[in-house]
């Protein structure tokens, strides 16, 4: 195999994680190129869409720690997040700088009993 085939198996040269049977992490990209993002993920589709959408929703880019959002495979790896048996059961972002709006999807984090985004900037739900 030459260089330059390895250059059309990637259908991302500007990254070398996304290529044809890459894992999918929770990101809203289609990391494994088959042209739907996040299926196969740690977490249902459902699940990771409304992480997506509270990520940056609440200005994620600019929280206190984000560590492993959007970046890491293992959902139960990112900060302030606990996951059991394939669903996010716990989230604690209190005091993380959040700013921003609540999406109605997060309600589609079925199995999760433990809600903490207390000490942020929320200005409430919204279904926009």
């Amino acid at each position: 195999m030459s260089l330059g085939d390895l250059a059309t198996d990637d259908c991302n040269d500007a990254d070398n994680t996304m290529y044809p049977g890459a894992a999918e992490i929770c990101n809203g990209i289609a990391d494994g190129c088959g042209g739907t993002p996040d299926v196969g993920t740690m977490v249902s589709q459902a699940e990771c869409q409304a992480l997506l959408t509270l990520f940056t929703g609440t200005n994620g880019t600019n929280w206190t720690s984000k560590t492993g959002w959007l970046t890491a495979y293992d959902i139960d790896s990112w900060h302030g997040l606990n996951v059991t048996g394939g669903h996010v059961t716990h989230i604690n972002l209190q005091n993380n700088l959040l700013s921003g709006v609540l999406y109605t999807n997060i309600n589609q984090l079925d199995y999760t009993t433990g809600l903490n985004l207390s000490v942020n900037n929320l200005q409430g739900i919204t279904t926009d």
